[in-house]
């Protein structure tokens, strides 16, 4: 269970939440407590810069970067069922919960494929050799 007067989102998350039941769910949340703020702008670019080095950017919403960095802000730990927002956390040691799933068993590793000329590059958008733009496949 997770204390409402001390847990925090993001105005990125508030907004994803576009469902009847998640508004419903986020609306209860906010009545006992639950705080929105935004994260500095240092502590997304950090956390931006970092999950694009690992190669999960491509896999990361504003929402989720928003919200990784701002447990990384206060020191707190990420509540998500977001098995990518777990994998981030899980590789940059930023604590995590699941929420109702059981949660990641280990983290995942993304490989950038060309699928024209089927070479491997760890990062990139567009393919250095032919430039067809790559797409992302787990390692």
């Amino acid at each position: 269970r997770i204390p409402m007067d001390r847990a925090i989102t993001t105005p990125d998350v508030v907004s994803e939440v576009k469902s009847t039941v998640g508004r419903c769910v986020l609306e209860v949340a906010l009545s006992h407590g639950l705080r929105v703020e935004r994260a500095k702008k240092e502590v997304v670019g950090h956390i931006q810069r970092r999950a694009e080095h690992l190669g999960d950017l491509p896999m990361l919403s504003a929402a989720d970067i928003t919200v990784v960095a701002k447990a990384v802000e206060v020191g707190g730990t990420v509540v998500s069922d977001d098995y990518d927002v777990q994998n981030v956390c899980a590789k940059l040691k930023i604590p995590y919960l699941p929420v109702v799933q059981e949660g990641i068993n280990g983290c995942r590793r993304w490989v950038y494929v060309c699928p024209a000329c089927k070479r491997r590059f760890e990062a990139g958008r567009d393919c250095p050799v032919c430039g067809t733009t790559l797409v992302v496949r787990r390692s």
